[in-house]
């Protein structure tokens, strides 16, 4: 994806929230390059955050500060760790922040936490209907 970004001439921002189920994680001796210090990385942000977001924290890689936002999660229930993100990146400047996700389980508290929360709009695919959740919205 930073390939592609840098072809293109797109900024971009990654972020990771720590898994405790095996899954790969980026490095986690990251370092902060400035425009100063060379070409490779330019301008890369990196900050980590390990207070509530499990064992593992939140990464971001970049700049999200007025730039709009795009989260993605195969499967969405309960959604916490996808609020705790949005909120993390609202709070390092984000302009807005969608979030995307495959299979929109839902649970009822989650929904609605979704609905209170900073994500600025959220879209799942219909591989589950999602009929009675239009309530919400």
């Amino acid at each position: 994806v930073a390939h592609l970004a840098s072809q293109t001439g797109m900024s971009i921002a990654i972020v990771h929230i720590g898994e405790t189920d095996g899954r790969a994680a980026p490095p986690s001796n990251t370092s902060t390059v400035s425009e100063e210090e060379g070409e490779e990385g330019e301008g890369e942000e990196v900050d980590s955050e390990q207070g509530g977001f499990g064992e593992g924290g939140i990464t971001l890689v970049g700049n999200v500060e007025g730039k709009d936002c795009i989260i993605y999660d195969d499967i969405a229930d309960a959604c916490l760790s996808l609020v705790r993100a949005a909120s993390y990146l609202k709070s390092k400047g984000a302009l807005r922040v969608f979030v995307m996700a495959t299979h929109g389980l839902f649970t009822e508290e989650g929904l609605q936490l979704c609905v209170d929360s900073e994500i600025d709009e959220f879209v799942v695919t219909d591989t589950i209907d999602q009929t009675e959740n239009l309530e919400f919205y």
